[in-house]
C-alpha cells in the first residue's frame, strides 16, 4: 500500500528539528579576533554557526549594530571584533565561554571621546546570537545536551576617564557603562517577550578624580521581569544563574559619557575603552521532549524504510 506523502519527507521534516552538525565550531580567530563586518555577509554563510563564529560547543552570531543617538560616532560593525575561547568540557562540566569585543579604532572610530571640553554622549547598541551544541565533538555524556544557565561578570579591558589638559577635577557621573541584556530562549529581538529578560551590567567612574588613580567599578546584576526561569541575580558580584536554555538573544549597549562641561575651558578630558568581555556558564540536562519526539519520528521512518526494502 502506497502513502500518499513519501517517507523520506517524513525523515527530513523530523530531523530538521534536531540540530546535526559534524563540523567544528569557526573559530573566532587570534586576538583582537574577527570584525563583524566578516560575519554579516554570504561569504560566512559556511561557518558553524552560520553568520558567525564561536568556541568548543557554543556560537555567536547574527551580529547586527543599529544606529544610535550618539553625539559623537560609535564604533561600527566593520571597526569591531569578537574574539572567543573556552576550555573542553570533562565529562559533563565545562567552564564558560567567553566572548571579548575589541574596538579597532581610535577617536571617533572607537569606543573614545578624546580631548573633549564640553558635554558628550557615545552610545553603541550591539545585538547578537548565542547558541549550544554546535559541535557533537564535545556533548555531555548520557544523551544529554548543554544548555546556557547563567551569566558571568562583564569585564573591561583598559577604560580610560582623565584629564589629559589642565587642573580640573573630572565631574561627577562621567562614566563608561555596560548594560547585558539576556533574552532567554530567544533568538531574534523581535522573538523577546520582556518577562523573559535578565540584566548583567559593569560602570566605571571617576568619582571626581583627576586621573585613574580613583576610579571604581561597580558590577550589578538584575533578574528584571524574568518569570519561570528560575533566575538568581547576584548583585555585587554581576553574576546571574537561571534554568539552563538552548540559545538566547543578547543586546549590548555601550554608553561613554560626560554629563557637565569642564568649567577651565583651557582644560580637555578623555574617556576610551579597549575592550569588553563577558561569559556564559552551561549545564548538561536532558534533551527537551518535543527533540525526543522528532528524533524518535526520524528513527521510525528509518524503520519503515528498512522494513520495505526487506519485503
Amino acid at each position: 500500500m502506497k502513502s500518499g506523502f513519501p517517507v523520506t519527507a517524513l525523515i527530513l521534516i523530523a530531523l530538521a528539528g534536531v540540530r546535526v552538525s559534524s563540523a567544528a565550531v569557526t573559530s573566532c580567530g587570534a586576538s583582537p579576533g574577527t570584525a563583524l563586518s566578516t560575519l554579516q555577509g554570504a561569504g560566512a554563510n559556511g561557518n558553524n554557526p552560520a553568520n558567525g563564529c564561536g568556541a568548543i560547543n557554543m556560537g555567536f552570531s547574527n551580529f547586527a549594530v543599529p544606529a544610535s543617538g550618539s553625539d559623537t560616532p560609535p564604533p561600527t560593525a566593520g571597526t569591531i571584533e569578537i574574539q572567543a575561547s573556552g576550555t573542553a568540557p570533562v565529562s559533563n562540566a565545562i567552564n564558560p565561554i567567553t566572548d571579548t569585543f575589541t574596538s579597532i579604532g581610535s577617536g571617533t572610530t572607537g569606543w573614545g571621546i578624546l580631548t573633549a571640553l564640553n558635554t558628550h554622549t557615545q552610545i553603541t547598541d550591539l545585538n547578537y546570537k548565542v547558541s549550544t551544541n554546535l559541535d557533537p565533538a564535545f556533548a555531555p555524556t548520557g544523551g544529554k545536551v548543554w544548555a546556557v544557565n547563567g551569566a558571568t561578570a562583564l569585564s573591561l579591558t583598559n577604560p580610560v576617564i582623565d584629564i589629559t589638559a589642565g587642573t580640573d577635577t573630572i565631574p561627577v557621573n562621567t562614566e563608561i557603562l555596560i548594560t547585558e541584556t539576556l533574552c532567554l530562549g530567544a533568538s531574534t529581538a523581535a522573538g523577546c517577550n520582556a518577562n523573559d529578560t535578565v540584566q548583567v551590567s559593569v560602570k566605571y567612574t571617576n568619582n571626581g578624580g583627576t586621573n585613574n588613580g580613583t576610579s571604581i567599578t561597580t558590577l550589578s546584576a538584575s533578574c528584571l521581569a524574568s518569570v519561570g526561569f528560575g533566575c538568581v541575580a547576584n548583585n555585587g558580584a554581576g553574576t546571574l544563574a537561571f534554568n539552563g536554555v538552548l540559545g538566547l538573544f543578547v543586546e549590548d549597549v555601550v554608553t561613554l559619557q560626560n554629563p557637565t562641561t569642564l568649567p577651565n575651558n583651557a582644560d580637555r578630558y578623555s574617556i576610551s575603552l579597549s575592550s569588553f568581555s563577558d561569559g556564559f556558564d552551561q549545564t548538561a540536562i536532558a534533551p527537551e521532549p518535543a527533540s525526543l519526539g522528532l528524533m524518535g519520528l526520524a528513527l521510525a521512518s528509518l524503520a519503515v524504510i528498512g522494513y520495505r526494502k526487506r519485503r
